[in-house]
């Protein structure tokens, strides 16, 4: 018997990617990150009140990558996603530059993947998918 693959799969795999990419970047080029919170209108004091949140930010991006890889959790994992890009988008519009708006408009095609899942898990009452299910 042929296993079907799983085209959506592919979509799993390119935001663990994205998030992957994400935590590099939090771990590697951490000025980046302090410039664009220190920048946002909305979120600059956050850094003062909470000096360790790019760790946060990037344990939490690396949950979410491995989580995605691994297709646990799945509902949970795409609202959680989505929610968390969604606040990614908030904090670059707050910041009124052109450069982060258009940080924001790739982001939003991060998000409409993130919503798809959502949408694809909105009737999963299991957290871990049998291992035959596709």
């Amino acid at each position: 018997m042929k296993k079907k693959f799983d085209s959506d799969y592919l979509i799993n795999l390119g935001l663990a990617f994205a998030f992957l990419a994400s935590v590099l970047r939090n771990f590697f080029l951490q000025e980046s990150f302090n410039e664009l919170m220190e920048s946002s209108k909305l979120f600059s004091g956050l850094l003062d009140s909470i000096p360790y949140f790019i760790y946060i930010a990037a344990f939490n991006d690396f949950l979410i990558a491995v989580f995605l890889i691994l297709r646990i959790f799945q509902k949970i994992v795409a609202w959680w996603a989505m929610l968390w890009l969604l606040a990614v988008i908030v904090v670059h519009i707050s910041v009124f530059s052109s450069e982060d708006f258009l940080d924001a408009i790739e982001h939003i095609g991060l998000l409409s993947m993130t919503v798809f899942l959502v949408i694809k898990f909105r009737k999963q009452t299991t957290f871990i998918p049998p291992p035959n299910s596709s």
